[in-house]
């Protein structure tokens, strides 16, 4: 019910009037990188009220990405519980996104990250959340004024007097290549974590619930698993069930990943077991194996595979603390490698059918197989 009045009383006005002005509605969550945050950041419901918004959001704040290993907490800061937690949490907004049928989902980034932080940090930021489906980028922070105590705010504050501030527009035009190759086309993602929003609300076991959720999909990610996540509101008014899909928006899912739960509502339960029956898999992780693109990779490296009418592409991040090597298996096919830091574009090489790529730490690049040379501007 509060979820209800959230999205009904607040939300869903506010987008009104912003499409009645000429405006997409846009926003994100509070405590949006923890599954608990739907208590705690009283939004009750994260996906239901990012479904709300013309343009789902999601806030990376206090360094919870950022290179090194989760767990470890941030030198920015000795804020009780804000930690480097490098959490799949982007997928909310992304999955929000495919679910409304919209193509662009936005994060807010930066903000309280400090003065300190280098443009190779952010690159590893921004790179972390667009292999995993979000594709605009608000950098945060542009200070109010210039004088007085609006020039403090919070920081980085990227003004004419900062250090860095001659490479901005160098970073930014990265920004635009990383925008534009990880928004092409379609992206081709058929897997879904259930996430067990009624477990969280029950408050039994809430928190174990939600540290077991979290566990899955972080276990999903080291396999190299693309994927969505979805709750009870998708799967009991689910369509194409009796053709083994799950579909919504521009989302369509033939496999669904559960967690550890108890609280599954009948209505679903129901649907996934015509999903099933009719050739849907519903699986646990034990049972997802890594894509077959991937030859050889660590576990940090993350992939997203977009399509056009004429076009293959596969993204890569390296989301290791140091450079790491792949090797892809593209089945013979040929292409082109897409430098998206450089901006430049190559044809592939490879050796007995496979191709070996090298990523910096927080690198992202892209194989995109056609015929002709894509264009990267």
């Amino acid at each position: 019910l509060c979820s209800q009045f959230f999205c009904e009383g607040f939300l869903l006005p506010c987008r009104k009037w912003a499409n009645e002005h000429g405006l997409a509605f846009t926003g994100h969550m509070d405590k949006d990188n923890t599954a608990m945050g739907i208590m705690q950041g009283g939004n009750f419901h994260i996906l239901r009220s990012l479904r709300c918004m013309d343009i789902p959001g999601i806030d990376v704040i206090w360094r919870h990405i950022f290179p090194g290993q989760p767990g470890v907490t941030c030198a920015a800061t000795d804020w009780p519980g804000e930690t480097a937690t490098n959490g799949f949490f982007p997928r909310y907004a992304s999955s929000a996104a495919a679910q409304i049928g919209a193509d662009a989902s936005v994060t807010e980034s930066m903000g309280v990250y400090g003065d300190g932080v280098t443009y190779e940090q952010m690159r590893y930021v921004y790179g972390f959340q667009a292999i995993r489906g979000v594709n605009i980028f608000n950098q945060m922070l542009i200070t109010y004024d210039r004088r007085n105590y609006m020039m403090a705010g919070e920081k980085p504050a990227f003004r004419e007097d900062h250090a860095c501030h001659a490479d901005l527009k160098t970073f930014n035009e990265y920004l635009e290549r990383l925008s534009y190759v990880t928004s092409v086309g379609k992206r081709v993602c058929d897997t879904a974590l259930y996430f067990p929003v009624r477990d969280i609300w029950a408050g039994v076991r809430a928190e174990e619930i939600a540290d077991e959720f979290e566990k899955v999909g972080m276990a999903l990610e080291a396999k190299q698993i693309d994927f969505d996540i979805l709750d009870d509101d998708i799967l009991e008014n689910a369509e194409e069930l009796k053709q083994g899909e799950i579909r919504i928006g521009k989302a369509c899912y033939k496999r669904i990943v559960l967690p550890p739960c108890e609280q599954l509502s009948e209505q679903s339960k129901a649907n996934l077991a015509v999903f099933e029956a009719n050739g849907g898999v519903v699986c646990t992780l034990d049972e997802v194996q890594s894509p077959t693109v991937i030859a050889n990779g660590t576990e940090k490296l993350q992939l997203m595979q977009r399509k056009t009418e004429t076009q293959d592409i596969y993204c890569l991040f390296n989301g290791d603390t140091k450079t790491e090597e792949c090797t892809l298996d593209l089945g013979g096919k040929t292409g082109y490698w897409i430098n998206i830091t450089d901006g430049t574009i190559e044809p592939l090489t490879m050796e007995n059918g496979l191709m070996k790529v090298t990523l910096q730490s927080g690198e992202t690049g892209a194989v995109c197989i056609t015929q002709n040379e894509p264009a990267l501007k």
